[in-house]
Order: structure tokens, then C-alpha cells, then sequence
């Protein structure tokens, strides 16, 4: 069965909303031929959260922003061991399993904090400039994902 990919409402979403289906969406992205597109649009996920959200949670999290920071150096070298597995037509179950795994866990982690603390926390202005980028990426992947990965239409 394959993911649905999550409708959005310019109007009303919050970040945790759309970092979450951003989340969705990613996950839904598997396969030897996108892994290349996956890896780049992770790569952008992570960095917006440690340009935009981090910096403001560490002011009063110290410790779960270098957590996350961490997990974020974790997914990007569990990455970077799978593209080569990928260029070399070797990737094996075990480190995908691994990878999804640590995404999930990673997901979970920012969403009880992070994205919650982003929401409360960030002045108007820089959060609709945020929702808006992260609207744009969501649009441009679920597009994406309906005209090159075959995922059914948006829920």
C-alpha cells in the first residue's frame, strides 16, 4: 500500500503541521533512482531547522538542540554511507531499515519539542516566512512524488 500524501491549508497550518507532513512526505520518497533527490531534500530539511528553529531553542534548551543538532549529524553520515552503497549498486535492507528508523525516532523527537517550541516561540513575521518555504517544498515534493514515484493524490 502506498502513503498518502497530506493535503495543507495555506491558511491555518502551523510549523509543526508542516514540518510533519514534510516528514510524510520524505518518507514516502524510497527508492534507488530518487535516493539522490532524497538525500539533497533531507539535506535542506535539516539545515532549515538548524538556521530557523535550533538557534531559539537552544536559548532555552541548550542540551535538546545539540541533541538535535547530533541526530542531524547521525542521519547525515547513515546518508552518506547509503549513497555510496547506492552509487555502487550494493545498498543492503539492514542501513535503509536503519536510516527509517532514525528518521522516525529523529521525527518524533522534533515534534515534541522543536516544532512545538517554533510555534509558540518565533516572532510572526519569521514563522510565516518559514511556513511559507516549508509550503513550497511541500508542494514541490508531493508533485514530485505524484508524477515520478507514483504516490496516489493528495488526502
Amino acid at each position: 500500500m502506498q502513503p498518502t500524501i497530506p493535503a495543507t491549508d495555506p491558511g491555518t497550518d502551523d510549523l509543526r503541521t508542516l514540518l510533519g507532513r514534510e516528514h510524510e512526505l520524505l518518507n514516502a520518497t524510497w527508492c534507488a533512482e530518487c535516493f539522490s533527490e532524497l538525500e539533497q531534500r533531507l539535506q535542506a530539511h535539516m539545515a532549515l531547522e538548524e538556521e530557523q528553529i535550533f538557534p531559539g531553542l537552544e536559548r532555552v534548551d541548550a542540551t535538546e538542540a545539540n541533541a538535535l543538532r547530533a541526530q542531524h549529524a547521525s542521519i547525515r553520515s547513515q546518508l552518506a554511507a547509503l549513497a555510496v552503497a547506492v552509487d555502487l549498486h550494493t545498498a543492503q535492507a539492514g542501513p535503509i531499515r536503519d536510516l527509517v528508523r532514525t528518521l522516525r525516532e529523529h521525527a518524533s523527537r522534533e515534534d515534541a519539542l522543536a516544532y512545538r517550541w517554533a510555534d509558540a516561540n518565533i516572532d510572526p513575521r519569521s514563522g510565516a516566512s518559514l511556513r511559507t518555504r516549508v509550503r513550497e517544498r511541500i508542494a514541490s515534493l508531493a508533485e514530485r512524488a505524484r508524477t515520478r514515484w507514483s504516490v496516489p493524490k493528495v488526502a
